[in-house]
């Protein structure tokens, strides 16, 4: 089709509100009223959508998740282990996986919060050998940071009494020095080598995945730590030209570094393209493994890890900047964060450096992030998920997850949700982020003017989200010239009740002027 306009509807831009939108191929040729739009579409011949009252706004673009993963996390091969409450019931679901796979085969989960568990400790090589004593089993917590594994897992990588912790890492052992099964940071790296997935699996994973997300009108991706298989499965799909939304990669650095003589930072606007470097600097604070500047406030013993060093650090910054590639720094805690902008100060300029996370921002690190221009690329879920964050940093909870201080501050805040390890609705991150938990979590009395506008979360999703992937306004706006990359809604964000956002559904997703979910020819708003 040539293209077509979409009338009777409300556009969002997201500032500026209309009537109509005009495509032509690829490209929002019009946008105005609709008796504009009409006027355009019959001039060249395309065909008119009556949306009878929908909506249309900007596709959502979530800058930073983890595409291949959140596909596993869809499919029978991993356990979806989000739901637990207790160790008894993470058994009795290990043990129902194990009554159905080959001795040998591995048994592999995510999702699991020891904060929510009953027994209110961590799960051991033990609870899950008592299951399934035969089966390798590699079970991720929610945050991706930390693991159990059982003993025939710990055999099969190597890991002993006598590993030591590698930089960055930490086995977990019990009095007698025996590993507990519990597996950090770096030290998960064994255990990864010996899992393996195959090409097609990436593929379907991904796809799964993708297909999922234009569901909830998410048209376009920052796929971050992407390995080379992923990579190549992309690119695959991208050729068979089956890939429903765009995808910017941010590849490991790991990846980045086999592959930078050979390909070259791809800032195109083709559906899969390559922006940038995911560079993990430090863990999570579910795990205790984030690296704050003091100590934990319910374990004095650790303020967290950083995962390399900072000469490491600066010459990783210094590669991917010489090469054109954009660094996405994993900087949770606020000593991991004052680390990444003292080293930013000192090479100079780097290309749109964002950070990833940025959960604990005390003001002087606000005013440096500000200072370098690092857009911070945020998960609003997680205010809903970290209920224990208090208990964790006590009086520096005030410094948690503070979008709207950043957007006074004028920082061009995106949004994401990390998934797999947060749903990945757009509306269910716009919820959390114009409500921030209030009523359910106490981080919104500590925090309540944090609280988002529907538009100020809308343009993080939208115009923030855009910039952070480098796809310079040709994405996360309508407007004459950008791609038309847009999601059509049965209900308006900035006029229902805030109870009621999670409730809105997509009724269509176009992604470079193609329907890629749900349809145009409505029958009722």
């Amino acid at each position: 089709m040539k293209g077509y306009a979409l009338v009777n509807c409300t556009v969002y831009s997201p500032r500026e509100k209309y009537e109509g939108v005009a495509i032509c191929f690829n490209r929002v040729v019009k946008v105005g009223s609709e008796n504009e739009v009409r006027r355009v579409a019959r001039a060249l011949g395309l065909k008119i959508y009556d949306l009878k009252g929908a909506v249309v706004l900007p596709g959502f673009i979530d800058s930073h998740m983890h595409l291949a993963g959140l596909g596993f996390s869809l499919s029978l091969v991993e356990l979806d282990l989000r739901n637990v409450y207790s160790i008894a019931e993470l058994k009795a679901i290990v043990a129902k996986e194990a009554s159905r796979k080959p001795r040998g085969h591995w048994i592999i989960g995510r999702g699991w919060d020891q904060e929510k568990f009953a027994e209110r400790r961590y799960p051991s090589r033990w609870d899950l050998d008592e299951v399934a004593p035969h089966h390798p089993v590699f079970l991720k917590r929610i945050c991706g940071h930390v693991a159990v594994v059982n003993s025939l897992a710990l055999k099969l990588a190597g890991i002993t009494r006598d590993t030591p912790d590698p930089l960055g890492g930490k086995i977990d052992r019990d009095d007698r020095g025996e590993p507990t099964g519990i597996i950090r940071e770096s030290a998960l790296r064994p255990i990864y080598s010996i899992i393996e997935q195959e090409n097609e699996d990436y593929e379907n994973a991904v796809l799964r995945a993708a297909f999922q997300l234009v569901s909830q009108g998410v048209t376009c991706v920052g796929a971050v730590s992407c390995d080379i298989e992923e990579l190549k499965a992309l690119f695959r799909l991208a050729k068979k030209d089956v890939l429903p939304l765009r995808v910017r990669t941010y590849l490991r650095y790991s990846s980045f570094a086999e592959v930078k003589d050979v390909l070259p930072v791809d800032f195109s606007l083709k559906n899969v393209s390559i922006a940038g470097v995911k560079i993990l600097l430090d863990g999570s604070l579910g795990a205790r493994t984030a690296f704050l500047r003091e100590p934990y406030s319910d374990d004095q013993s650790t303020r967290g890890v950083p995962v390399v060093k900072p000469e490491e650090l600066k010459e990783m910054l210094k590669t991917v900047s010489r090469y054109g590639w954009q660094p996405a720094v994993h900087a949770i805690g606020d000593a991991a964060l004052e680390l990444y902008l003292k080293i930013l100060k000192e090479i100079g300029h780097v290309n749109r450096p964002r950070v990833e996370h940025a959960s604990v921002t005390p003001p002087d690190l606000l005013e440096e992030m500000r200072e370098l221009d690092v857009v911070p690329v945020v998960q609003p879920h997680f205010v809903i998920s970290d209920f224990w964050i208090i208990d964790r940093l006590g009086e520096r909870a005030k410094y948690v997850y503070l979008f709207k201080t950043m957007i006074k501050k004028g920082l061009k805040v995106a949004f994401s949700t990390d998934a797999p390890v947060e749903p990945s609705d757009p509306l269910e991150t716009i919820h959390a982020a114009v409500t921030r938990g209030e009523g359910l979590v106490k981080l919104f009395e500590i925090t309540p003017g944090e609280k988002l506008s529907i538009r100020e979360a809308l343009e993080a999703y939208t115009i923030g989200s855009s910039l952070a992937c480098r796809l310079e306004n040709m994405c996360g706006t309508i407007r004459e010239g950008s791609l038309a990359d847009i999601v059509v809604l049965n209900r308006d964000p900035y006029k229902v009740n805030l109870s009621e956002l999670k409730n809105i559904r997509v009724l269509a997703t176009i992604v470079d002027g193609r329907v890629v979910y749900g349809t145009l020819n409505l029958k009722h708003p």
